[in-house]
């Protein structure tokens, strides 16, 4: 691909299509060829930073311990401390806090207590935290930082088929 031939196709479109009373997005489909997709190997699974942020607000959840509290509070959209975990023992609040967010941040020294806690629905629905994110942090880590790259990130993930769509 040539990102001038991109980019001259885009402003010709734009100059084509009439006037609209909306902002206009453009949607970009990649289609992998050469995968076999009953191969797990062949199964990206990517966060890929992105220049700018996505149009709307990553929804972020700290699920901490005592050590990063006060800063997850200020930082994060919502936090949870390891203590408050037994509120969460039905399926059905943690599948509400699982569609409420977008990613989740632990605090590295308690994701055995998460894992109990969350994992069944967490794990099916890909929300654990994951560290290739950067979403596992020690109990001194600033999380400003991984919640402005957070705003900034878009996972891609195949399954079924070798098909990612950007929005």
């Amino acid at each position: 691909m040539d990102k001038q031939k991109i980019i001259k196709a885009l402003k010709i479109a734009k100059e084509n299509s009439p006037k609209r009373k909306f902002e206009q997005s453009v949607d970009l489909i990649i289609n992998f060829t050469g995968l076999d997709m009953k191969n797990p190997e062949h199964h990206p699974n990517l966060f890929v930073p992105v220049p700018h942020t996505r149009g709307k607000k990553v929804r972020v959840c700290a699920l901490v311990g005592p050590e990063l509290q006060s800063q997850a509070e200020e930082v994060c959209d919502e936090t949870i401390l390891a203590d408050d975990f037994p509120k969460y023992n039905k399926k059905a609040a943690v599948r509400k806090l699982a569609e409420s967010y977008d990613y989740f941040i632990a605090q590295a020294n308690i994701m055995p207590k998460l894992a109990t806690a969350f994992g069944k629905v967490f794990g099916v629905r890909g929300k654990m935290p994951n560290p290739k994110a950067g979403c596992v942090v020690p109990p001194n880590a600033n999380l400003k930082p991984l919640y402005d790259k957070l705003q900034k990130t878009v996972r891609v993930q195949l399954k079924n088929d070798p098909l990612v769509q950007l929005m």
